[in-house]
Order: C-alpha cells, then sequence, then structure tokens
C-alpha cells in the first residue's frame, strides 16, 4: 500500500467516525460478547496470548491512529493525547516485559524491590532496571553503546514530560492544583512518531534478541538437567 493509498483510507475511515446514528443504548444489549453474523470481527481474548497481545496492541493502535492523523491532518490538537499516551504505554509494558526476560535469562531472582517497581509507571527507573540486562545479553555489538545513550535520551524525555503515565490521560493533576504539560505549546505529530518509529523497531530487535538468548538458556538448563 502506497501513500495515496494509505491517504484514502484514513480519510474514509475518519468520515466514518462522524457518522451519528439515531439509536440509542438499550438495557438488553450485551457489550462484551461474540458475534456469528460478523465473525470477522470477533476479537480473540484469550490467557495464552500473554503480554505480548498488550503490547502489540498498543503499538498497533499508537501507529494506526498516528497515520490516520498524519494523513488525514485532521484531529491533531486533540489525538495528540491518545496517541503519545499508547507509545509511551508500549514502552512501559516492553520494559517491563524485557526484564522480567532477563531476570529468567541470567537466573535472577527477583525480590521486593523490583517487585514494587514492575508495579509501577516510572519509565526511567524501568529503564535502568533495564539496563544491566541489555549491557549483559546485548552489549557485544559494535554499537551498543550509542544505541543505548540514544534510547535513554529518548525515555528520559518522555519520563520528564510524563513520569508517572498521567499526562496525556488527564488534564490536571491529581489533586488538581496543576495543568498537566501547561510547559509545552506546542508537539509535532509527525516528528514524534517519526522518531518513535526508531525506538519501537529497536525494541523489537531487542526483544527478538532477548528471546533468542531465553530459549538458547532454556536448551541449555534442559541438557543439563537431563543428565
Amino acid at each position: 500500500m502506497d501513500l495515496k493509498d494509505l491517504k484514502l483510507c484514513a480519510e474514509k475511515l475518519y468520515e466514518s467516525t462522524i457518522d451519528r446514528t439515531k439509536s440509542y443504548p438499550n438495557s438488553a444489549d450485551k457489550l462484551f460478547i461474540g458475534n456469528k453474523d460478523y465473525w470477522h470481527l470477533n476479537a480473540c481474548i484469550s490467557q495464552f496470548n500473554g503480554e505480548s497481545a498488550y503490547i502489540s496492541g498498543y503499538l498497533d493502535a499508537a501507529k494506526l491512529l498516528s497515520r490516520i492523523v498524519i494523513f488525514s491532518g485532521r484531529h491533531v490538537d486533540t489525538l495528540v493525547y491518545p496517541i503519545i499516551f499508547l507509545y509511551r504505554h508500549y514502552l512501559e509494558l516492553t520494559l517491563k516485559e524485557l526484564i522480567r526476560e532477563g531476570l529468567n535469562i541470567t537466573n535472577t531472582p527477583i525480590d521486593s524491590k523490583l517487585e514494587k517497581i514492575l508495579e509501577e509507571h516510572n519509565l526511567m527507573t524501568l529503564w535502568n532496571c533495564f539496563v544491566p540486562f541489555f549491557t549483559k545479553i546485548s552489549g557485544h555489538n559494535n554499537d551498543f553503546k550509542k544505541v543505548k545513550k540514544g534510547m535513554e535520551s529518548y525515555i528520559n524525555q518522555i519520563h520528564q514530560i510524563d513520569p508517572i503515565s498521567i499526562a496525556f490521560r488527564y488534564q490536571r493533576s491529581r489533586n488538581g492544583q496543576k495543568c498537566n504539560l501547561e510547559e509545552i505549546k506546542h508537539i509535532n505529530i509527525g516528528l514524534f512518531c517519526q522518531n518513535m518509529e526508531k525506538l519501537t523497531g529497536l525494541l523489537e530487535d531487542i526483544s527478538c534478541e532477548f528471546g533468542v538468548a531465553l530459549d538458547y538458556t532454556n536448551d541449555v538448563r534442559t541438557e543439563y538437567h537431563d543428565f
């Protein structure tokens, strides 16, 4: 699909979202069910999908929504919030998953401090927990230091604006005393998403590298267990 086709799809999708209906909610309607007539729209909800379904879902949503904005040129001032939140949440989930895989690969027991960190939303704290595993598993790459520095810069920039995953979900702070994002005047969606493509693409590669390392580790453990 070329850029012209993407733009056309974005315009059609936008037009479909502004259609109005005279139907009202009915108490007999069921929201969380399948439908045999529209079976192709039945999302499969399964515990076997694991964390990866959530991670992929938030990233896919961020990419799709950003492309609708970029190619349609509409709702830039409002969709900026969910777009950045979706990307941020993807980063949070990915770092948490990579930390868990790093623990498994290195056979490191999880302690209460790390358990608490994995329950919270601080990106830089998660990054700092991830770096030792990242260094051990990917540190042999020639450009590792440069890549690590760039990743840390991106994640820290997001963290500085939204340290606890609140700024792009709510207009005001939890106590209502301060407006979130009040010091920022403009965010260019195109530039932001272009840079996120660099970071998310890299994280997908790192996830694959961690996956290979985990498979190898499990094979070694199985081999030694057989003796």
